[in-house]
């Protein structure tokens, strides 16, 4: 019988939608805040439910999203930032 996987909730939903809207592979997220792609993969399972508020500032000014929302899902959501806007 094959696994279900269980809907995204709370932080991992918010890292999803930043890696969605980047276009970008989670392994390529985790790498451009300096954390390993596990711990990323940790958050997608549901291991790992907070992250610092040095790293959420960091994705902040990486990604354009707000501490409040990446941290809590307070606010408005992340804007869209092409991946190739960022490395200009």
């Amino acid at each position: 019988m094959a696994r279900s996987k269980k809907p995204l909730t709370g932080l991992a939903r918010r890292i999803q939608k930043i890696v969605d809207d980047n276009r970008i592979l989670k392994k390529d997220f985790a790498q451009s805040i300096g954390v390993q792609p596990n711990y990323i993969y940790q958050i997608m399972a549901g291991n790992r439910t907070v992250i610092s508020e040095p790293l959420a500032k960091l994705i902040e000014t990486l990604y354009d999203c707000p501490p409040g929302w990446v941290l809590h899902g307070k606010g408005k959501a992340a804007k869209r930032v092409d991946a190739d806007a960022r490395k200009e």
